[in-house]
């Protein structure tokens, strides 16, 4: 869970940082805001009301106001609470198992699926590190590469543009590119790289 929720992080702050990547911290907070404020797909709710049983009070909550709490007593009010907590985690457990099968149905659909076309236009899963900027703020996809050769059912041979390096790559590393760009978690424009010149190959990975 935490490794992922820092994965989030990191692609989200690729969309707002500077080029020279050194605001990332003066953005941070804000997104941390809109993170805890809203609902996730995964779990149905916002993480705002999974941990504290309540919704942040964001700015449109100072313009127009919020309903009235109810008079409690402390003793039923701290009653109620715990059982709407209960109820809360129970819904989010009953969202993690949907979400969780949904992924392996996606997963499983492309991993039985006919795979890549020769001529088929995709992105390389690469994540590369460029001196003055953070590698976690680094764009982790790149191309467009065209599908040369399909070798067997899970391994590509790729290349960018004619007699440029073709590189031997598994199924999980490609995209197709109207696919990435649907999905994708990253700024317009700034996962698409060109690959290198060569015609060499690079064992799969």
């Amino acid at each position: 869970m935490v490794e992922r929720y820092v994965k989030t992080i990191d692609e989200h702050l690729r969309k707002v940082v500077a080029s020279h990547h050194r605001d990332w911290d003066e953005r941070l907070p804000l997104f941390l805001l809109a993170y805890r404020a809203s609902t996730h797909d995964t779990t149905g709710l916002t993480p705002s009301g999974l941990v504290f049983g309540r919704e942040l009070r964001l700015t449109c909550d100072l313009l127009f106001g919020v309903p009235p709490d109810k008079k409690l007593s402390t003793t039923v009010y701290a009653a109620d609470f715990v059982d709407h907590l209960h109820d809360i985690h129970d819904y989010a457990r009953r969202h993690l198992k949907l979400a969780s099968d949904r992924m392996k149905t996606r997963y499983d659909k492309l991993a039985n699926s006919a795979g890549y076309d020769e001529g088929d236009r995709v992105c390389l899963y690469r994540p590369t590190r460029r001196k003055g900027k953070s590698p976690k703020l680094q764009a982790s996809w790149e191309g467009p590469y065209n599908v040369v050769t399909r070798i067997n059912d899970v391994v590509y041979r790729i290349q960018s543009i004619p007699r440029s390096r073709m590189l031997v790559v598994h199924l999980d590393r490609l995209a197709l590119i109207m696919e990435l760009l649907e999905t994708s978690n990253h700024k317009k424009g700034e996962n698409v790289l060109v690959g290198e010149q060569s015609t060499e190959e690079e064992p799969v990975t």
